[in-house]
């Protein structure tokens, strides 16, 4: 086995903010997940559900935005960090290639501010830290690829987790027949 590249999450930046109270605007954020290809388009993944987020007056803050993306339960997982003084949303996807998202801000009228969070064909307000990529494997030469680092489905009846690649570096397995086993139960 080699491990040519590990599965890894797409990362999302926001602009900074001075404060995680500050408003944000009001409106609805739709996310969806996919894959963006060289050309700067968006590929929908039919097979992945997302979801709109409504931004109102009872969340309409960057910690409000955070709690709101982490209840959706789709998956993204969105945090504050501190930039020195300033406060960044960082919104990070499940791993694997047609797991990135795209986001379209529907801003309300009254309250404008949510198209800084834009990441679509159109607009894109956030900063990609870093793309979604699945992890890459040869098994005797034939290269399968997965969406995540805990494989369970490439060899029948084996489980493990990749943490690093290494496409030069060979990794043998032996799997051999517990005997042991056998025996305790057959006595």
């Amino acid at each position: 086995m080699q491990i040519e590249q590990i599965a890894q999450s797409q990362s999302l930046s926001s602009s900074t903010f001075g404060s995680t109270s500050a408003p944000i605007g009001t409106g609805e954020l739709t996310l969806r997940f996919g894959d963006w290809a060289s050309d700067g388009s968006f590929n929908v993944n039919t097979g992945k559900t997302g979801t709109t987020i409504k931004i109102d007056e009872s969340n309409n803050t960057l910690a409000g935005l955070r709690d709101a993306i982490n209840s959706s339960g789709i998956g993204v997982q969105a945090s504050i960090v501190s930039d020195g003084g300033n406060y960044r949303l960082l919104m990070t996807a499940p791993s694997g290639e047609k797991n990135e998202i795209e986001i379209t801000a529907t801003e309300s009228a009254e309250s404008p501010g949510l198209a800084s969070f834009n990441f679509n064909e159109n607009s894109k307000a956030l900063i990609q830290e870093q793309e979604g990529k699945d992890a890459k494997l040869r098994v005797n030469g034939l290269l399968v690829s997965r969406e995540s680092n805990h494989i369970t489905d490439v060899i029948d009846g084996m489980e493990f987790d990749i943490f690093n690649s290494s496409p030069t570096e060979v990794i043998s397995i032996n799997i051999t027949e517990d005997r042991a086993a056998a025996e305790t139960a057959i006595r």
